[in-house]
């Protein structure tokens, strides 16, 4: 027993199981105070970088874990090290690979600490990845290519600071030089923008807001920047989004979509803040407003007729009996700190004068990569359940949950014979949204939900045309 023991605690196992229908999960065990891997930890993660090459897979969660041995501030430290440790060694191996890292310290733990060898279980890094998708079906990507809104389409010029504006109020502050087009240096850069802030546009792009193990985020803002040419190093861009108004901990994500064509979001390092539409505003051109005194010097003694003349228009202009007056002077707005944080002070952005200056706030942040971006919250779900659309699961029909008070859509995977969410938050209203692609025909199913733990049994799905599909849609962004 003892010899059994000394092997556990000084090298590790891997777990793999399936912590959701279509997410993975391998975990790797470590000494105490100890990051660095071992010749046999670092054979398991040879054959994980393995397996994802065989199974192509695009993105994987890395979250380091401690014990609760010793000071917290220090087992994070101590986490961060541990994770990345592990996202170092993937990318050595992968470099193509996206990874996202998190470090929890002690502060989730899987079993009590309450003697060595279940603290071990805690001293852990889990790594976390994605596999299938609701449907791999040629026909549903098919279905889901014809009815994509068009991205914006715009050809800048790469020697000068630019501001793009996109239909749905979206910002974009490229400065000069920012990409590679040392190639073809006389041409414009083409770019491509998507705005997805309506549920309906989201849903036509094959788009959900769920994080890479599953996670529910709802959405304030969903976009995507492109080019064929890459940002130079060091480059960033300056990306400001209308909201309806801030949020508590937004925070910016990074999306991609894995071979399937599912979307999934992992949190980006870009910096974020916020500011009010009239301050934003006031900055691009909209002038503010000084008090001036005017004193009025009228002279009623004069015996002159030029005199009387004056006298008579200065009355007409401003009031009898008043000899001063207070007149509004236009001025240069002042800069908000917000903005100044991010634009440089010489910047006239007079394309963005048409955007409402009332009740508007934006979000401002900078981004050093193109693809697609997310500013969300995750949802904080007390009760959770595994909902269920007990439907015999075939490859040209897809269902998604659609949350009607929040900015949320999620798929429903496919088990042996149901299409289910595992951690869908029970008690709230949704609709139920089924596609079905069959001879050459389109079929919609719509049911509006509360979610519980019994789910639904069918679905009534009629044709409809492709217009007829985009009108319906829109109810989800009423």
């Amino acid at each position: 027993m003892k010899t059994k023991y000394l092997v556990l605690i000084f090298f590790y196992f891997t777990l793999l199981t399936t912590v959701a229908q279509q997410t993975k999960k391998s975990i790797i065990y470590f000494e105490t105070d100890n990051w660095q891997l071992t010749n046999r930890q670092k054979k398991t993660l040879d054959s994980l970088v393995f397996y994802f090459k065989d199974k192509s897979i695009n993105s994987i969660s890395i979250v380091g874990h401690t014990d609760n041995i010793g000071d917290s501030l220090y087992n994070i430290r101590l986490s961060k090290r541990r994770s990345n440790t592990v996202n170092n060694y993937f990318i050595s191996k992968l470099p193509s690979i996206q990874t996202s890292v998190a470090f929890k310290g002690e502060n989730t733990p899987v079993t009590i600490n309450s003697n060595a060898q279940t603290r071990l279980f805690n001293r852990r890094v889990e790594i976390v990845w994605f596999e299938g998708a609701v449907s791999s079906n040629k026909k549903m990507k098919e279905f889901y290519n014809l009815i994509v809104p068009q991205p914006q389409e715009f050809c800048i010029n790469n020697n000068r600071d630019t501001v793009l504006v996109g239909d749905e109020g979206t910002i974009i502050y490229i400065p000069a030089n920012s990409f590679d087009n040392s190639a073809n240096p006389s041409s414009c850069v083409q770019i491509s923008l998507k705005e997805r802030y309506k549920k309906s546009l989201i849903i036509r792009d094959n788009l959900t807001t769920i994080t890479i193990d599953n996670k529910i985020l709802i959405s304030n803002a969903m976009f995507e920047i492109n080019s064929t040419i890459p940002l130079k190093q060091g480059k960033n861009l300056v990306t400001v989004t209308p909201t309806d108004g801030v949020v508590d901990g937004l925070n910016p994500f990074y999306g991609k979509r894995d071979a399937d064509d599912l979307m999934h979001w992992n949190q980006s390092n870009d910096r974020l803040s916020n500011v009010y539409g009239a301050l934003f505003n006031n900055f691009v051109g909209y002038p503010c407003t000084q008090d001036s005194t005017i004193y009025d010097t009228l002279d009623t003694k004069c015996p002159l007729f030029f005199c009387k003349i004056l006298n008579w228009t200065r009355i007409k202009r401003y009031k009898p009996d008043v000899d001063t007056l207070i007149v509004k002077k236009l001025i240069p707005c002042p800069i908000p700190a917000p903005i100044k944080a991010y634009f440089p002070d010489s910047m006239s952005l007079e394309e963005v004068k048409g955007i409402p200056k009332d009740s508007l706030e934006y979000y401002v942040f900078n981004t050093n990569r193109l693809g697609w971006r997310n500013l969300d919250w995750l949802m904080k779900i007390q009760d959770k359940t595994d909902y269920k659309v007990n439907l015999q699961p075939k490859e040209n029909i897809e269902i998604k949950l659609i949350f009607k008070d929040y900015r949320s859509v999620i798929p429903l995977f496919s088990s042996e014979n149901c299409y289910h969410f595992d951690g869908a938050p029970i008690g709230y209203d949704a609709w139920l949204l089924a596609f079905k692609v069959e001879n050459e025909k389109v079929y919609l199913g719509l049911a509006e939900v509360v979610i519980d733990d019994k789910g639904i049994s069918d679905f009534i799905f009629e044709e409809v045309t492709l217009e007829e599909l985009y009108e319906r849609l829109k109810v989800f962004d009423k």
